[in-house]
């Protein structure tokens, strides 16, 4: 029951989230990741590169190349100045490979809620807890840097005291930076861990 309670609150939020900034990708020009995922079968690495140019006042080039392990996928296409943050919807939708990356990015957003539900903001200080039935959950935010010429936050997610997510956000539209899921009920079956690391970001 409680499960089921965390994984609706997470959808809630994520999809407030993937509405509301999607990534924020309208604040991002390029960014290229670097993804690494290590499981029962050993360990993939790979890549994520989005890049957005513009053609006109109202539309975007947008160009994505994706490759982890074995798998790849590259496409170009049009898309709207003002759908942006919807622009890589289609892409999960036809390819569950990149889905699974987009994803992680996207459900990292999802350690955000306890601070926006509770009516607070993203801060270096932050710590919540929740105790019940289930075990102890607790979100803190233990450091900030500066990367890519902004702020960013780190945000540790932990499950009876053991280390579950640790993901650094740019703070003022909470792009993720680093995802570093280390929890396998968050990933794909045989998955120990999927880390994604920014490595380069141009930002609007």
């Amino acid at each position: 029951m409680y499960r089921k309670k965390v994984l609706l609150l997470g959808i809630a939020v994520a999809v407030v989230f993937l509405l509301a900034s999607c990534i924020n990708l309208e604040s991002v020009q390029k960014v290229n990741y670097a993804l690494r995922v290590e499981g029962d079968e050993g360990v993939k690495e790979g890549y994520l590169k989005v890049e957005f140019t513009p053609i006109d006042e109202e539309n975007y080039q947008a160009k994505v190349d994706y490759a982890l392990g074995e798998e790849g996928f590259s496409s170009t296409f049009k898309v709207k100045a003002n759908d942006i943050q919807g622009s890589l919807f289609p892409l999960m939708l036809a390819n569950p490979s990149i889905a699974q990356a987009l994803g992680v990015l996207s459900a990292a957003q999802v350690f955000l809620a306890p601070a926006f539900l509770g009516g607070g903001e993203l801060s270096e200080g932050l710590e919540w807890k929740q105790k019940d039935e289930e075990g102890e959950t607790e979100i803190i935010v233990p450091a900030s840097e500066t990367r890519f010429g902004k702020e960013a936050l780190w945000v540790e997610a932990r499950k009876d005291g053991k280390l579950v997510a640790r993901i650094l956000f740019e703070k003022e539209t909470y792009f993720p930076l680093v995802v570093d899921f280390q929890d396998p009920e968050q990933l794909e079956s045989g998955q120990n861990r999927f880390y994604i690391e920014a490595e380069e970001v141009t930002w609007r």
